[in-house]
């Protein structure tokens, strides 16, 4: 996507000259417990810096650089000293706040039962601003020894990369705003019983978790191997698990089922997460054999809701998304498909996601002659850009076909493939 306007990584140095010196934190020592609030690079090899923050749509105001504002320094109850402030911009007379902590792996993060300290890094990057929902930002940080164990995007149509640059990686995280339900207390409770909301709010927020070496926020084992990346709009998620019962990868998220108004909480959740952390993770997994996977949504009480789901793989990736469900506290499944009966379909016409005559022709056979309970409708592409299209039409497809039986359970499946030629090859599939 086109870049609208940005601050460049030598705002520091551009603007000194407008701007009054402001208080700076110090360099993070990564040896002693504690956090620095990262500032804007002042050069282009400095490291551990913001290099830049940028509106990348839609066409507005620029950003105006006003510094950087220091909330001062405080040691909390673990000893762990803190030193923070935001770098501020405005845009057309609003403030925007950015907050980038980076914690040094000496981080104390709480004292195990048995007495051990259990030390973790993270660096936690909040865009703060008011409501601004059509507008998507993006960061690029700058770091000297940061590694993944976990990423986190809180952000509608969140996006990340990670480039390797000399004595370090920089970081790019885009996305807008999402909207997100809270309980103020009592959360369980409340939770229990279905209670609306106290209070609903808006975040953009990018979380990289470090892995260490015997200090990390989660298990670590398999670091080594990958990591996972999570987007969703629920105020509370745990980490992917292995239920061999069930022979499923699940992710347990929650939410206020309602609103502070009453409206419902509708969800999405995406996760990236490589084959090779998969198989090392969880050597039992039936996922990485299976030759197709489904995504279901299970509520509490063991039913399933009716959502629109994507799984596919890419250069040894797993991707999975889920969106249009309902909370409070679903479970989102990945599970292997059975063997299967397929169905490869015309292709579309081009740029189009409405089906042919003779695409229903071959989707009414098939129902007809399998009688099946679910479906799994696949749609392929070859540029990032045609992603979306193939979305709708896989979507079309399961739509067309669930309106010639009722009740089927349905899955799409949005596979990018490495050719042209082998995109727009649309297909469904059943274990009847």
């Amino acid at each position: 996507m086109k870049r609208i306007l940005g601050i460049s990584l030598l705002a520091g140095v551009l603007l000194s000259a407008v701007f009054p010196a402001q208080a700076s934190t110090p360099t993070l020592d990564v040896t002693k417990p504690m956090t620095v609030n990262l500032q804007m690079c002042v050069t282009a090899a400095e490291l551990d810096c913001i290099e830049s923050l940028s509106l990348l749509s839609p066409s507005t105001s620029p950003l105006v650089y006003q510094g950087f504002r220091s909330f001062g320094e405080s040691t909390d109850s673990n000893g762990n000293q803190h030193f923070r402030g935001v770098e501020v911009f405005t845009l057309d007379s609003q403030e925007i706040s950015l907050w980038v902590e980076l914690q040094s792996p000496k981080m104390l993060i709480y004292k195990s039962p048995d007495g051990k300290d259990h030390f973790g890094s993270s660096m936690r990057t909040y865009i703060q601003a008011p409501r601004m929902f059509e507008n998507r930002f993006e960061v690029k940080i700058r770091t000297s020894w940061l590694k993944p164990q976990d990423i986190q995007l809180h952000a509608v149509e969140a996006d990340y990369d990670i480039q390797k640059i000399a004595g370090g990686t920089r970081w790019v995280f885009s996305g807008k705003q999402q909207t997100i339900s809270y309980y103020n207390d009592n959360w369980s409770q409340k939770m229990k019983i279905g209670a609306n909301a106290d209070s609903d709010s808006h975040r953009l927020d990018f979380l990289v978790h470090h892995l260490g070496k015997g200090g990390s926020y989660f298990d670590e084992t398999c670091g080594e191997k990958g990591f996972t990346v999570e987007s969703h709009n629920a105020p509370g998620a745990g980490m992917p698990f292995w239920d061999e019962g069930t022979k499923s990868l699940n992710f347990s998220i929650e939410s206020p089922h309602a609103t502070s108004e009453g409206k419902p909480v509708v969800g999405y959740f995406r996760l990236w997460m490589p084959e090779a952390y998969l198989d090392c993770k969880w050597p039992q997994n039936s996922l990485s054999a299976a030759a197709t996977l489904q995504v279901f949504v299970q509520n509490e009480d063991g039913t399933y809701q009716t959502a629109t789901t994507v799984v596919g793989r890419f250069k040894d990736m797993i991707r999975i998304e889920a969106h249009g469900f309902h909370y409070s506290a679903p479970t989102i499944k990945v599970v292997a498909g059975e063997k299967r009966y397929t169905k490869a379909l015309a292709g579309f016409a081009k740029n189009q996601a409405v089906l042919s005559k003779g695409q229903q022709s071959e989707v009414r056979a098939f129902i007809a002659k399998f009688k099946p309970k679910s479906l799994v409708c696949t749609s392929t592409y070859y540029q990032n850009a045609a992603k979306a299209l193939a979305t709708r039409q896989a979507d079309a497809i399961c739509a067309y076909a669930v309106k010639q039986r009722p009740g089927l359970k349905i899955t799409t499946n949005v596979v990018q493939v490495d050719k042209a030629s082998a995109s727009n090859k649309p297909v469904i599939a059943t274990s009847k």
